[in-house]
């Protein structure tokens, strides 16, 4: 959503499951998933739209209610993610 609304900045509530926080393990995976989705290769894909191209307009992600080291591993594990998938797709 924060693409097509060319959002700068966006914030995220991490939800509670039974009155707790979720686990450090489900933080992890969430953010994951955002970054990744934030963040598509598409530089040899045929016929793609230029627009497709450019960089998100997203600067910063701001995950209200995150464990501190769920986000810590997740932007870990999302640059190790995208750098292998730019690996791959050269």
């Amino acid at each position: 959503m924060a693409k097509d609304q060319k959002a700068k900045a966006a914030a995220a509530l991490v939800p509670m499951l039974g009155g707790k926080p979720l686990s450090t393990e489900l933080q992890t995976a969430g953010l994951v998933g955002a970054m990744l989705g934030l963040s598509p290769d598409m530089r040899y894909k045929s016929g793609a739209d230029p627009e497709a191209l450019k960089k998100p307009p997203l600067a910063s992600l701001e995950m209200v209610g995150a464990d501190a080291a769920a986000a810590l591993k997740a932007t870990s594990l999302a640059q190790g993610i995208l750098m292998t998938r730019g690996l791959v797709g050269s």
